[in-house]
């Protein structure tokens, strides 16, 4: 199954009945936005750690604030997790816990992040 079929499921059947409107909304959003595309079209099963921390490193790379690239790498992980609880495989919910985001080095230096 590839991983924009499973992400449709994931929204219709676990996230909608689950959560408030406006957080299906903004999850449907990221899933269009950012996962659809760059990681709709792999298999389930051919996502990898290296694949996952491209993407994460990508997000950060396109100028996305930290706390959208976190809601973003969150809404992957909720979805392998659900993916892996429903037998999609295991592998996958491990490989993703290993997505993280690039950390933000001028905030490390002391200068200050401009506002996005």
């Amino acid at each position: 199954m590839k991983y924009k079929e499973w992400l449709k499921e994931w929204l219709t059947y676990y996230v909608k009945s689950a959560v408030k409107m406006k957080t299906y909304e903004k999850y449907s959003r990221q899933v269009n936005l950012y996962l659809v595309p760059y990681l709709g079209e792999y298999e389930l099963e051919e996502l990898s750690p290296l694949s996952l921390q491209k993407f994460a490193v990508s997000l950060s790379e396109r100028g996305l604030s930290p706390n959208t690239v976190n809601g973003i790498i969150t809404v992957l992980q909720s979805s392998l997790r659900s993916a892996a609880n429903v037998g999609k495989g295991d592998c996958i919910f491990r490989a993703c816990q290993s997505a993280r985001p690039r950390r933000d080095r001028r905030k490390e230096e002391g200068r200050t992040v401009p506002y996005r």
